[in-house]
């Protein structure tokens, strides 16, 4: 199980606690609020999981899924984002409107924000053991 994760979310205060709390529960976890380096470092590391905020200045998350995709990458990605675009945290097929797109069909997982961290670990265990 690679247990390497990186977050790319320009909310500066979730990415220090949400890293932090990956740290606790034995991640190696990597934040980066802007999303133009975060894009970098995932374009050129390997890492099990990406955490993707869709809505960020300069590089938004769906240009990130887009890279991630073209480039084949296998890293498993979980959206969280602040948008209420799903209805709960049954992911992408709790669609409710006609933002659906190939880059965000790429994802694994989709929790809207706030979301339980216990639930987000949970996912996070799941998909990388799978």
């Amino acid at each position: 199980m690679n247990k390497k994760i990186i977050l790319i979310d320009d909310d500066e205060l979730l990415c220090r606690e949400l890293s932090q709390l990956l740290k606790e529960e034995g991640f190696e976890a990597e934040a980066y609020s802007n999303s133009e380096l975060g894009l970098n470092k995932l374009l050129k590391n390997n890492y099990g999981l990406l955490l993707l905020d869709l809505k960020m200045p300069k590089i938004g998350g769906r240009e990130i899924l887009k890279a991630a995709k073209e480039r084949g990458l296998k890293t498993k990605i979980i959206i969280i984002t602040g948008n209420p675009i799903f209805s709960s945290f049954l992911g992408k097929q709790a669609l409710n409107d006609s933002t659906d797109s190939d880059e965000l069909g790429f994802a694994d997982f989709i929790f809207n924000k706030p979301f339980d961290p216990e639930l987000l670990l949970a996912k996070i265990n799941e998909l990388l053991a799978g």
